[in-house]
Order: structure tokens, then sequence, then C-alpha cells
């Protein structure tokens, strides 16, 4: 029977209502919905009775959830992102883990909302409001903000005529009116004189600007128009990027550490399923190339999920990227396939029931390394998970999958050859390494050979059971602690279609579209959208511009059109043309692109010499005709010189055809056994009349 997790849509057939699950009870008896079309706020359902009803079908499970945001960073206005951190504030005080179930109860909740109230001096029908908002659209942060793209003409500034926008200048000033070269020279003000190590102010940027950028020679010119120190601060508001700021006028190391938006506060120790701990070792073992078995390629890296809870491997990656962003991401897809498909690829046949998990976590716990980068952030925003980065050089904060790396390495060092040796720079000693026999699918197989065995075999001797566990006698193997939890306590467990989650999985960049195709990293590509709207015309008539896009480091024959909602995305595939860059990994192509560049550039003085060399013999050829000409040319006027040239032209041509005839070789044996032939020829033919 299917199970009720957080967030799931439940669709009552018979009033067509739409509600959302925002709260299970940790022994799954009842929950709390909301219905996403009506302005209430959460009401207490059984769950048993919402089951059967989907066994009835009187209750469907809404698979598309058009609710939810899905949006970028920098997508989103100043306006929004002010509006959205209010709203979150008021959220993490009142209606995070900590204060469910109360927050749903109508008793307290008034008294939570007016503690808010008084204490963040936010109106009592506001808060409710962001409570209602952040419920319906998905319990995730980017669920509070607010439909300003809806309202008003957002992004069209007013045309730019004789009469000055904006407020009337005091004291009877004419003022300007800021058009698109102006608000260029703001930007390139900015980039020039504010994003420097020695943090000049906006004033002083200003005057630079004023000083160089727009009166420059004409410093004396009374009548030369100047914008504003108002209207350079209101652009400036306007278009400030926070991040970017204090990553160029500190550092981005600082961003990272004390200004970055806090990403969450999983707990270390937790009663249910849903908070997985994610990491990388380098195998103890040396691997062989599957394409060239003579190779030895080195020492893979192994990504292991670690539910907290039940101990249980949730998903894993084995591949040669990292430890880096790529093989974390591929870690977490693989915390959501389907484990049967999966395994197929390797040859090995398992059940559901063998590695079932493929969900979304709550919460993840990781070091400061992969996850402290920019990419992770779209896992806040868009799929809702909170991230606890552990201190540095704080290894005992992820006991647990610490634990696993070492029971790996116990069944790697005996077994498989080209396990390290540390004892290999001996006198007389074997080097390990020449040792490697297996490749990366052998060593991938290995790897899940032992985590099943792992799952669903492996007793935990220092597990400690809470009452429940004990009461019913689980035993502490992760595989029944999983599902004794999906039975009881699932209620952190979250959902999301595969191609969601991959799309906010892989990093994010620009690409241009152009009258050759949308370009990325040098590359040229093309997708149905893009025919379709005939973006390459309209890119010839008007000008290039920018899309966002998604794409795999690993591989770049496509590329991803990710789409304003952040939902849908369009495949784009590389042009025809461009076979040389097929299969190829993106550092690839930069290096071919660069090394291309080098050879230009080592070429240069080569070119060189060679065009003065054409030229001088351009000039000696001129310098010859005009000689000739003087020489043998005779005093004739103007229409003389130029009547008859059709005639001259054919007398030309007759004199070329007899030098430019073609003659073959004169040589006697060849004319002898040339005529042989020939006569031969001509007595077969005689016979044969």
């Amino acid at each position: 029977m299917k199970k009720l997790t957080v967030n799931m849509l439940l669709r009552y057939k018979e009033t067509n209502d739409v509600e959302r699950v925002v709260w299970i009870s940790p022994d799954c008896s009842i929950c709390f919905v909301i219905d996403v079309n009506k302005n209430r706020f959460p009401v207490l359902r059984n769950v048993n009775e919402i089951l059967n009803g989907i066994v009835e079908s009187r209750v469907e499970i809404v698979e598309q959830d058009d609710w939810v945001h899905y949006v970028h960073e920098k997508t989103l206005s100043a306006k929004e992102i002010e509006i959205r951190d209010r709203a979150w504030k008021v959220i993490s005080m009142i209606a995070s883990s900590e204060c469910e179930p109360a927050i749903f109860f109508p008793h307290q909740r008034r008294k939570l909302i007016q503690q808010a109230s008084e204490k963040l001096g936010i109106s009592v029908s506001t808060i409710e409001r962001y409570l209602k908002r952040y419920w319906k659209f998905g319990k995730t942060k980017n669920a509070l903000i607010p439909d300003l793209r809806n309202c008003g003409a957002k992004g069209k500034d007013k045309p730019v005529s004789s009469v000055k926008r904006g407020r009337p200048n005091l004291y009877g000033q004419k003022g300007i009116n800021v058009d698109e070269e102006m608000k260029k020279i703001f930007q390139l003000a900015m980039k020039k004189f504010y994003y420097k190590q020695n943090k000049p102010s906006l004033r002083l940027t200003y005057e630079l600007m004023v000083k160089d950028l727009i009166l420059g020679k004409d410093a004396g010119d009374a009548n030369k128009k100047i914008p504003s120190f108002r209207q350079f601060y209101y652009w400036v508001e306007k278009e400030r990027s926070i991040q970017k700021e204090i990553s160029t006028r500190q550092s981005y190391k600082e961003y990272l550490l004390n200004y970055r938006p806090l990403l969450g506060n999983a707990s270390m120790e937790t009663s249910t399923i849903g908070t997985y701990q994610i990491d990388a070792t380098v195998a103890d073992v040396y691997l062989v190339s599957k394409f060239n078995r003579n190779l030895i390629i080195g020492r893979p890296v192994i990504y292991y999920c670690v539910d907290v809870f039940s101990r249980l491997v949730t998903g894993i990656y084995v591949g040669l990227e990292g430890p880096s962003w790529i093989g974390a991401m591929m870690c977490l897809l693989n915390s959501v396939e389907d484990k049967v498909e999966f395994c197929k690829k390797y040859g090995i046949h398992i059940s559901k029931e063998e590695w079932s998990p493929s969900h979304l976590p709550y919460a993840i716990v990781a070091d400061r390394g992969e996850l402290m980068s920019r990419n992770a952030e779209e896992l806040v925003q868009n799929l809702g998970i909170r991230i606890q980065n552990t201190g540095t050089f704080r290894a005992d904060l992820k006991g647990i999958i610490e634990q696993y790396f070492r029971l790996t390495n116990m069944y790697v060092k005996p077994f498989l050859p080209g396990s390290i040796d540390t004892d290999f720079q001996k006198r007389g000693a074997r080097d390990y390494r020449l040792d490697a026999k297996l490749d990366i699918d052998q060593f991938t197989q290995f790897i899940i050979y032992c985590v099943l065995y792992y799952n669903n075999h492996y007793y935990l001797k220092n597990y400690n059971k809470d009452e429940m566990l004990i009461r019913e006698d689980i035993p502490a193997i992760p595989i029944y602690l999983w599902n004794w939890a999906m039975d009881n306590r699932a209620g952190m467990l979250k959902q999301l279609p595969l191609d969601i989650v991959k799309l906010n999985l892989l990093p994010r960049s620009t690409a241009v579209v152009t009258p050759n195709g949308i370009r990325f990293q040098g590359m040229y590509y093309s997708c149905r959208l893009a025919v379709e709207e005939k973006w390459f015309v309209q890119a010839r008539l008007k000008g290039n511009w920018k899309v966002d896009v998604s794409y795999d480091p690993r591989c770049v024959n496509t590329i991803y059109l990710r789409h304003p909602d952040g939902r849908n995305y369009d495949v784009c595939r590389l042009l025809d043309h461009q076979t040389q860059f097929k299969d190829k990994a993106i550092e690839d192509v930069i290096y071919m692109m660069e090394y291309e560049k080098l050879q230009q550039k080592e070429y240069e003085p080569k070119q060189l010499e060679s065009k003065v060399k054409l030229l001088e013999s351009i000039e000696n050829i001129v310098k010859q005709a005009t000689k000739a000409t003087k020489e043998g040319s005779v005093e004739q006027s103007k229409s003389a010189r130029l009547k008859g040239i059709s005639m001259n032209r054919q007398l030309e041509k007759e004199l070329l055809r007899v030098e430019q005839v073609v003659k073959l070789s004169d040589d006697t044996k060849v004319n002898e056994t040339s005529t042989k032939v020939a006569d031969d020829y001509f007595y077969n033919i005689d016979l044969f009349k």
C-alpha cells in the first residue's frame, strides 16, 4: 500500500479539492493537510481513512505538483528576496519542525503568532498569510516568494523622452533622464572602481565615474549633463548583488563563511529516517582501464549516502570524479533512483525489497567541501533540503559514514588485487600497483555487493534502540530499521519527479543565442524550442541574448535549456558540424580550444614572414609589368586605347591556345609502341569489314 509522505498532494474526486500533507505523526496515525486552493489553515485527518480512500479510488495522489516554486536565486528581484527572507524569519520562529505539531492546533497557533507579532513587529494577519503560503506551496523557503512578477510591468522602464522621469528636482534643477548609455557607464564604474579590495565607498565611486567616465577631457564644460548621486544610487540598489559585492570587495571565502544563507540545522541524532550523511573516500585499490587493461588508472573515488536513523546506505557513486560536486551529485541522484534498474546495469539482479530507498532526504549532513559550494544552494531553495556542514577537521561529526568507510576497506584489502600495501617500498618487494586487475565497472559490482550485504545482513552492534524498537523486537539491521521507520515514522522523506531532481543537481551556467546556434563554452547547440520560435533568425535581426542552462561536465553532447518556471526544460544537442566535441568532457573541450589558440599564436610569426614574402612578390610583379608596359607602349589617345577591346581579346585567345596546347611526350619508344598498337587496331578493323 502507498505510504503518505510530507508534501504529497491528494485530490478528492467527489469535490475536486486538492490538499497537501504538511505533517504526519510519528506513529503515522494522524496527519494535517491544507487545501491549496482555499484560504484556510491545515486541518486534522486520519491517515487510515486517506489510505482507504486511495485504495477505493475516492482519493488520488497528484503526481504533478504545480504549486511548488522551483526558481533560481539570480532570477529573483531584490524586493522578492527581501519579502521572502522576512517571511522566512517568521516561519523559522514558529513553524519549524521543533514547533510541529503545536503550530497546527488553533489555540497554540494563536499564542505562537501573537508572540511572533510582538517580537518582530509584524501584524497577525501578515503572519497568518505567511503560514498559509508556506504550507500550501511545499514547505520550502522559496514557497514564501511573493507573486510580484505578476503585478505591474516588471522589467519595463518608461520610455525616454524630453520630459524627465521620476520625482521633480528641488530648487528648480533640470536634471537628466538615465538612458541605456548612461546605465552602461554606471555598470562600468561599479566594475572599475567599486568592486575592489580597497573597498571604496559609493560616493567615491560616483565621483570617480563623473571625473573619468563622464567629464573626461570636458571637465570645464558647464553644459555637460551629469546624473545625480541619487540616480546613481537608485540604479546600484536596483542591480546590486550582495554575493558579488562581498566576494570581490572581501573574498569569496568570507562570503561562504560569514554571509552565506544559513542552510539549516539538521541534527546528528534523529528519531526517524530522512536525515542523510554524505561523504567521499578514495578507495585503497588501484584499477585498470576497461578500454585498455594494460593501463593503470589509479584509485577510484567512492561516495556514500547513509541514513542516520537506520544506518542504511541509500545511494552510492563509484568513479573518477572528485571528491567534487559532480561525485556528490551522482550519489544524491542514486539515492532517488530505482535501485533494481541501477543494479541491472552491472549485471546484478535484486528485488525491490533488497534495496528500496528512492526518496529525497529531509536534511543532509556533510563536511565543509562539496556542499559548501554555490551548487548546493539549489538543494535548499528548490528541493527544500536542509544542509548542515560540519566544522573543519571534524570527521567525528559524521561518525556513521566514516565507520562505513572502515568497513568497506576491511573487504578491499584481503580480497582485491592491487590493494594498497604499506610495506611495498621495502627492498625487493613487488609494487602492489602492478597487481591491479579490476576495472571501474567490476569494482562498482564489488561495492554493490558490499552494500547489499551491509544493508540486509550486517548487525549494528552499538546501535542504540529506542523504546518502540525494543518493544517490537526489531533487529539492529539497516533494512529492518528502515522498513520499520517507513511503516511508523516516514514523515521526513520527500518525493519529487526524478527529472526535477536531476535538473536542480546539475551545474548551471549561461549560454548565448546567436545566428549560428546556442553558444556554450565555444560549442553550438540547437533544440526544438529554438527552431519552433525561430530564435536564430531573431538573433540575426535583433542581436544575441543569454539563456539559463544546466549541463553535465562529463559529456557535452547535450545541455538543458531551463524554463523560467524551474520545472520544465528543453534538451539542446550539438550541431552536426561540431562532431569534434562529441563525447568529450567540458575540461577536454576547454583544453582543445586553448591548445588551438596556442597553436595559432605560435604560428603567427611564420604567417607574418610568409605574408611579407607574398607582398614582396606582388610588388616585384607589378614593377616588372609597369616597366614592360612603359617600354612597349606608343603614344595613343584614350579613345584609341579603348577601341577594339573585343577584337584584342579574341586575338589574345587564339595566341594563348597555340601557346597552351597540350602535348604528349615525343619519346621514340613510346611513339613506336603507339604506332604499332594503332596499326594493329586498324588492321583488325579491315579484316572485320
